[in-house]
């Protein structure tokens, strides 16, 4: 089984910087991709003050904040995503535009490894990666509707 030491996050906002932050602070690196630069910096910056708290609470220690903010990459170009083993997609609730990042994905990244089978619900039923790509799953969330 590969070991997974990079992840993409597609989304820097409160679902996106959320994975982002629980990552790092894992010890993973990451790379959070966003539409355009102040989102992405915004995103950075929500961590940071996330994990002001948590040394405030005396969860967390300046060291290992800096260290958690280091692991983190913040970019606008899905070609940063190309090292990552794992891509997870934390983009506004839209399904068209998911459908979008999820197709420049498949052209992007390596087909997956097969993956034990889960109870997610795809966000869009119609829609079906192509046979020779990978196999992606959207997990239903309380803003999506699955059938």
């Amino acid at each position: 089984m590969q070991t997974i030491q990079t992840i993409g996050i597609i989304g820097a906002g409160t679902m996106g910087n959320g994975i982002a932050q629980a990552c790092a602070t894992s010890g993973l690196q990451v790379v959070m991709v966003d539409i355009n630069e102040a989102a992405v910096q915004k995103g950075i910056a929500t961590v940071s003050g996330s994990l002001d708290r948590l040394i405030k609470k005396e969860k967390l220690t300046a060291t290992e904040k800096d260290a958690a903010l280091a692991r983190i990459k913040g970019s606008t170009s899905y070609d940063d995503l190309k090292g990552a083993e794992l891509v997870i997609e934390a983009a506004t609730e839209n399904e068209g535009l998911k459908v979008k990042i999820l197709q420049q994905l498949d052209a992007l990244l390596p087909p997956a490894p097969s993956w034990p089978p889960t109870p997610a619900r795809s966000a869009s039923p119609s829609w079906r990666p192509p046979p020779s790509g990978p196999t992606v799953s959207l997990a239903c969330t309380s803003s999506t509707r699955c059938p």
